[in-house]
Parts: C-alpha cells; sequence; structure tokens
C-alpha cells in the first residue's frame, strides 16, 4: 500500500456511487481517465479507503522495473517477502494466488507504461482473460494522458476493447461544486477566486481562504516558487513535443477566439492550427463552440478550457521576466486594471451552469450566441451572453449578464436592448416561445420585473441554488 497525501476532497458523489457498483460486482476492468490535476488520485483514494487494495504509482521506466516495483508493495500488502519477477504476468499470478478476500488493485498513470512499452494493452488482455478471470480482484487502470488512455484500453483497435466492466472520463469541477472548497465565503469573492484559480482540485487546494483574492494571486501564481508558479507553462512542456509552439497559441488565445486571428497572433498557419487544436482539446484544455442555435456552423470560436490557464496566458506569461526577479507587486499594478472582464466571464459561464436549474425553465441545452448584421454600412458583431433552447417546445431563453449592480430602469434598458439583438437570432422564428432576462450581482426591483414576465437572477438567487443543490 501507498501512503498518499492529504488533500480536500469535495463532492464526486456520482463518480463515488459509480466505483461502488463497480466494486460489488465480482471482478473485471475499470478504465478511469482524465486531464492532469482533476482529481483522479484523490477519487480512488476515497473509494479504496477501507478495502483491502494494492495501490501502484506507475512511472516512465519501463515494464521490468515497474512490475518489480509493483511486487514489493503487493508483498507488503500480503505481508511477505517479495519475489522476483519479469512482468506484469507475474505481478498478477502472484496476487490471485495469495489473495483471500476481496481486492482493489489500482495502477495509475497507466498510461506512462503504454507510452514506454506498446505491447502493454496486450499483456493485460491476457491477464484478464487468463489470470484475474473470475477472481474477486477490481482492476482499475487510471491516466492522464487522455489521447493514450483511449488508444490502449478503450478504442476498437486496443486489445483491452470490450473488457472493461466499466469506465469514467473524470471532468472538472462545476461551480456548484467548486463552492464546496470555499463554504465560509462570500459569493463574490467565489467566483472571483474560481474566474482565476477554475475548477481543477489541484489548484483550488492550494488557495488559502483567510487571504483576499490579490494576496491569493500574489502568494500562489505569481510569487517564484509558490504552489502554481507558472504551472501552465510547466504541464505543457510536461505533455507535448513543441510546447513554444502551444504556448504561442495560448498566449494568441487570451486574446482572439476566431482561427484567423489566433493564426495572426501566434504566427502559426491557420491550416496547421486544426492539429494543434485537436492535440489541446484531447488534452481538454481548449474548447470549440459555435453559435447555440447553428448546427455545423462556419462561425467557430476557440476558447481556452481552464480557468487558470486562461489567467496565466493573458496576464502572467508576458511579465515572466519580471516575476522571475520578484517584481510581482509592479506586474499586479499592472494586470488588475483588466480583472473585472475575467470575472465578467466567469460570471457568464456560471450563469449558463444555473439556468438549467430553474424549475420554470424547460431548456436542455444552454450556450452563448454571436452573429452579424450590417448597420449604416458597417458589418457588426452581435452576442448574446446566454442563450438556452428546449427543441421538444421550442422554447428559447435569452439572458444578458452584468457583473454589477443594476437599479429597475437600468436593468429594464438592458432586456429591452436584449430582445432588439435576439431579432437577429434564427431559430424557430415563426413559432417559437421566447423567455428574456437579466443576471447581475444585485437586482433593485427584481420582483417588479419578475411580474412583467421576465427573468431576473442575482447573487441572493445563485447562493439559494448552491444551497439547494438544484
Amino acid at each position: 500500500m501507498i501512503i498518499m497525501q492529504k488533500i480536500k476532497f469535495v463532492n464526486r458523489k456520482r463518480e463515488l456511487s459509480f466505483l461502488e457498483n463497480m466494486y460489488s460486482k465480482t471482478g473485471g476492468l475499470v478504465v478511469i481517465y482524465g486531464r492532469r490535476r482533476v482529481g483522479k488520485t484523490e477519487l480512488i483514494k476515497q473509494f479504496i479507503t477501507g478495502k483491502k487494495h494494492l495501490y501502484y504509482l506507475a512511472d516512465k521506466r519501463g515494464t521490468q522495473i515497474n512490475a518489480k516495483n509493483m511486487t514489493r508493495l503487493a508483498a507488503e500488502v500480503f505481508d511477505e517477502l517479495p519475489v522476483e519477477v519479469s512482468n506484469f504476468d507475474d505481478v498478477f499470478k502472484y496476487i490471485s494466488k495469495r489473495m483471500n478476500e476481496k481486492i482493489v488493485v489500482v495502477i495509475d498513470e497507466f498510461s506512462y507504461l503504454v507510452e514506454k512499452d506498446s505491447t502493454i494493452p496486450s499483456v493485460f488482455q491476457l491477464i484478464i482473460d487468463e489470470i484475474i478471470k473470475e477472481k474477486e480482484i477490481l482492476l482499475i487502470l487510471s491516466g492522464s494522458s487522455i489521447s493514450m488512455m483511449y488508444n490502449g484500453t478503450l478504442s476498437y483497435k486496443s486489445p483491452l476493447y470490450g473488457r472493461r466492466i466499466g469506465e469514467w472520463n473524470l471532468k472538472p469541477l462545476n461551480f456548484r461544486e467548486v463552492t464546496g472548497f470555499f463554504p465560509d465565503i462570500n459569493l463574490e469573492k467565489a467566483i472571483e477566486l474560481y474566474s482565476i484559480f477554475g475548477n481543477i482540485p489541484a489548484y483550488l487546494d492550494k488557495i488559502d481562504t483567510s487571504k483576499t483574492v490579490k494576496e491569493n494571486i500574489l502568494n500562489v501564481l505569481m510569487k517564484k516558487g509558490s504552489g502554481l508558479y507558472r504551472e501552465p507553462e510547466f504541464l505543457l512542456k510536461e505533455e507535448l513535443r513543441e510546447p513554444s509552439r502551444y504556448i504561442s497559441i495560448f498566449e494568441a488565445l487570451g486574446s482572439s477566439a476566431k482561427l484567423s486571428e489566433i493564426a495572426s497572433k501566434s504566427n502559426v498557419p491557420a491550416k496547421d492550427l486544426p492539429k494543434y487544436f485537436k492535440v489541446l482539446s484531447e488534452l481538454e484544455l481548449i474548447r470549440k463552440e459555435i453559435p447555440i442555435t447553428d448546427t455545423g456552423s462556419k462561425r467557430s470560436h476557440y476558447y481556452i478550457n481552464d480557468n487558470l490557464f486562461y489567467f496565466y496566458f493573458k496576464f502572467l506569461y508576458q511579465y515572466i521576466s519580471l516575476l522571475e526577479v520578484g517584481e510581482e507587486g509592479d506586474v499586479y499594478m499592472k494586470i488588475n486594471p483588466s480583472f473585472k472582464n475575467i470575472f465578467s466571464k466567469a460570471f457568464e459561464d456560471i450563469t449558463r451552469e444555473f439556468i438549467l436549474t430553474l424549475p420554470d425553465i424547460s431548456a436542455v441545452n444552454t450556450g452563448r450566441w454571436w452573429g452579424y448584421t450590417k448597420e449604416k454600412g458597417t458589418r457588426i458583431e452581435k452576442e448574446i451572453d446566454v442563450v438556452a433552447l428546449n427543441n421538444k417546445d421550442n422554447s428559447i431563453v435569452f439572458i444578458e449578464c452584468k457583473y454589477s449592480l443594476l437599479n429597475y430602469k437600468t436593468a429594464l434598458r438592458v432586456i429591452l436592448d436584449l430582445k432588439k439583438k435576439s431579432e437577429f437570432v434564427k431559430w424557430h422564428n415563426q413559432q417559437r416561445k421566447e423567455i428574456y432576462g437579466i443576471a447581475a450581482k444585485k437586482i433593485e426591483g427584481k420582483e417588479k420585473l419578475r411580474e412583467a414576465g421576465y427573468i431576473a437572477m442575482d447573487f441572493y438567487d445563485y447562493k439559494k441554488i448552491i444551497k439547494n443543490g438544484t
């Protein structure tokens, strides 16, 4: 067994329920995968607590040394002296002969084994088919290289295809789950921390909620030697063969969403960008969006899919030379005026998450919308922050987000402007049911807006959604 560092673990109820269901079966293979730092190891740690288990963290030193090291841990589990092995067949023969009760066997970072030895999937096919078949052994293979895990365990071409009893792609937390890391702070501070540190448990765990947002930025992200100093850059260098090319793409994504602009700013030819985007999408670090009402639209936008990466490459990377010599205070003064923009961006994301929880809204899909029109001969881009759809009853919800305090007149004016913009949205125009609304920090007179048939959401409503979990 292995002693793992204790860090905060919140939520993941569905994932734990899934694993318990897998444990209730006789045995078999379960595959868990997801991006780095997302919490796979902590999830597994929670699950195996109180169960007979063998946890092994693989490394990149190849099959033989990993097999020997895993056997040493197995010997500790069974309170025996280790035996000599040269491959994983022998490891599992050793385990299967000595077990006298159900056991969970975990190989974490299984993708490292596949990366170094292409025969590993075939080896584990034999282990599953011949050695542990019908044994009460739950084998969990976990890994952070999503493409490697897919090709090595899940794809049709893999020798392990069809042999798993379950799989789980572990995703980052949603905002309601993120607030579990901040149970004692106000909603505004939680939103602002989320907008900077994102929704990856390993990053959230570095936050000191007794400190201000500014202090956390300075102490955790900007100070050389601190917990997340240059973390996005280091992760890219660890994962990718051409990190400098990807870094230039992230820099461009910090200020642009259109392929042509990203190509120009990153000095990567537009024809080559799709192959880089594919890699980053597989790592779940960027995402491609089209207007929610479109299907197969060419109006694609590309976004950084991680708030910490966005913050780092938009604000910090350009000032690394100053941060290296301890000028974080000066750098903070330079970037602070732009923070409201990222707070607003995060607030829009949260509203898209929360709008689907409203009991009187039947929408099942949410996103953003953008399009173009001409005004006085000039091409103008229109955007709507939150649009939610229900194709069954052709209902469409339009929400404008304002990360500020609004009085009744201002809120109503924003909604009326939103109505005008919605006329450009082409989606069941002749037969749709339209609902309009506004979201802000606080809305004076929101009950009056609701009486007029509008949605009006502010922090008070968001706190209720978080508290009720609905």
